[in-house]
């Protein structure tokens, strides 16, 4: 004779004026009252909310709602235009990331790894840039590697630093890129290729401004394997503590995109 073995999960439902508590019993004392803040309080010790799991198009689309709604949360499945799968809330005209933060685990040449919407920010304080030692992977083993791609800061005087970037993929890369400056002109390369071993300069005039008195931004947007990056590169020298400092603090984010 077969054996019909029946399972049943047992929920308890708390009403408090307008709010209510769920329990699925797994944690056992515990009020039934419902959090004083809370509309609706959920109570398991194994068990978790699962949101709706819905294809997104784009943040700037609703669908596959009809309009956007501020504080609607889902999670997006999809990996298109500048969405990737990860929780989304809305804001009333758009779809935004919970979470746009990659860590990355550093090693030598660390390599970067990113999805759309995701950023990256490398930061060394008191850099010893100088003539004999003038790139940054002269001191340190963990610069961010992009798509083959090694983002360097090259020293150039007291006054100056070069951003660009070698190719460490031992095959040629392809790309296409525009940078932009605070101070000079606007650069772009289209169709770039770029043989393995070799570095171009990112910035239009092949240096930035880095002093004590003064300091330059460039932001390069990338487009490389399909994938649409902007890379910031921000070097200065801080004194903000020290008066006498002539290190360099070296900034440079890495946003994905699409």
């Amino acid at each position: 004779m077969k054996k019909l073995r029946l399972i049943f999960v047992f929920f308890i439902a708390v009403s408090v004026g307008a709010q209510t508590k769920i329990k699925d019993g797994s944690v056992s004392g515990g009020s039934l009252i419902p959090n004083a803040n809370s509309i609706l309080e959920l109570e398991s010790s194994n068990k978790g909310l699962l949101l709706p799991r819905v294809k997104l198009d784009s943040t700037g689309l609703p669908s596959p709602l009809s309009s956007h709604i501020e504080g609607m949360t889902v999670y997006n499945i999809r990996e298109t235009a500048d969405v990737s799968p990860g929780m989304y809330y809305n804001d009333g005209s758009k779809w935004r990331a919970l979470s746009v933060h990659k860590p990355v685990q550093f090693s030598t040449d660390s390599v970067v790894s990113l999805k759309a919407g995701e950023n990256f920010i490398y930061y060394k304080k008191d850099v010893p840039l100088n003539p004999s030692s003038p790139l940054l992977r002269n001191h340190f083993s963990d610069v961010p590697v992009l798509e083959g791609l090694r983002l360097e800061t090259f020293y150039y005087d007291n006054t100056y630093y070069i951003p660009r970037w070698y190719n460490v993929s031992g095959t040629t890369q392809k790309y296409t890129y525009t940078s932009v400056s605070t101070l000079t002109n606007n650069y772009d390369e289209a169709n770039k290729e770029l043989p393995g071993g070799a570095f171009e300069n990112v910035d239009g005039d092949g240096i930035v401004y880095c002093s004590p008195s003064s300091s330059e931004t460039v932001t390069a947007d990338l487009l490389i394997n399909d994938k649409w990056y902007r890379i910031i590169w921000y070097v200065f020298i801080d004194r903000s503590i020290n008066i006498n400092n002539t290190a360099y603090t070296v900034r440079i984010s890495i946003t994905r995109l699409h």
